[in-house]
């Protein structure tokens, strides 16, 4: 089994002002030729310094697509970013960054699924959140086999559909800086 491990770190500005980091860690998991599993996590930090696991203000998104299935699936519970990067655009780059590195093959075949959480209705995020997973699950582009579920005040909904690149860099404003990992 060969294993080919990615890392990618990004430093994010506006206006020039930190804001937070973006780091992309993960393995893509070879039988002979084929691609069996992508397996890694996308961590968010508050602080300027290379994120390490375990750090204070940090959080991580882990996923595990099986790509032998017809249709793999990202499945999203428990997603959370730091406060401090809420509402800024983080999310949707953390996402837009997975999205571009996921191999060819895989990418047109991934799904992604998930149910909201309080997170997700809470009064002052809700709606950008709901507009991440709808733009994330291809709702908003009206995908035929996107589905969005989602009632005010109601923690149950849930959304489905093919990965879509949720990044739109025309309404973007953040300034982001590819850093070298160093290496472990």
């Amino acid at each position: 089994m060969l294993r080919l491990h990615h890392i990618e770190e990004a430093r994010l500005t506006r206006n020039s002002t930190f804001i937070g980091r973006v780091r992309h860690h993960f393995t893509c998991c070879y039988d002979g030729n084929q691609l069996i599993s992508v397996k890694g996590r996308i961590y968010f930090s508050e602080h300027d310094a290379f994120i390490a696991e375990g750090n204070l203000g940090d959080t991580y998104f882990p996923f595990d697509i099986n790509a032998t299935l017809s249709d793999p699936t990202i499945f999203i519970h428990d997603f959370v970013i730091p406060l401090k990067l809420r509402s800024l655009g983080v999310a949707r780059y953390g996402w837009h960054r997975l999205y571009c590195l996921l191999p060819d093959d895989l990418l047109s075949r991934t799904q992604v699924a998930g149910k909201l959480v309080e997170q997700d209705n809470s009064s002052e995020n809700s709606a950008r959140r709901n507009q991440l997973w709808s733009d994330l699950c291809g709702a908003s582009v009206m995908a035929s086999s996107s589905k969005f579920q989602h009632q005010v005040g109601v923690a149950n909904g849930s959304f489905s559909g093919p990965l879509h690149n949720p990044w739109d860099p025309n309404r973007s404003r953040l300034e982001i800086e590819l850093l070298p990992v160093p290496e472990s």
